[in-house]
């Protein structure tokens, strides 16, 4: 899995933060474990960016980046075999609520937003339906 190397400057924790899809309070609860005030001093610079907290944003782009890869293996797979008229349109389930995650995932709460962010790439990208999740689209 590649591992993105980010310093823990307020920016960059801020920018980070926005391309994984977290909003403040989602950051703060999930990786950070503090209050979104606190989280929003570190962004702000007036307090410093505990390293397990850089650590763990580095740990999240870095799956969200193999997520992204993964993904383009599969529809490209998938694509090779649509030419030979075998495949089935190609879709992501999108989960627009940290609760649909838990119901669906066996992933831990953190992964939620990255995968959205990843989610949301590929649909852009390779024109990717999404879809919600339901009982046919997944498996509990």
């Amino acid at each position: 899995m590649a591992v993105s190397r980010i310093r823990a400057s307020p920016i960059e924790l801020q920018a980070l933060r926005r391309y994984l899809f977290f909003s403040v309070a989602e950051a703060a609860e999930l990786i950070g474990h503090v209050s979104p005030r606190a989280w929003q001093y570190w962004e702000r610079g007036e307090r410093p960016i505990p390293e397990a907290v850089a650590q763990e944003m580095r740990r999240l782009v870095g799956w969200r980046a193999e997520t992204v890869r993964q993904a383009e293996l599969a529809i490209t797979e998938m694509l090779r075999a649509g030419a030979d008229g075998e495949a089935a349109p190609v879709k992501l389930v999108w989960y627009p609520t940290l609760d649909d995650w838990l119901r669906w995932q066996k992933m831990p709460p953190e992964f939620w937003r990255p995968y959205c962010s990843a989610a949301a790439e590929i649909s852009a990208r390779y024109g990717v339906a999404i879809v919600a999740p339901d009982d046919t689209d997944c498996q509990p």
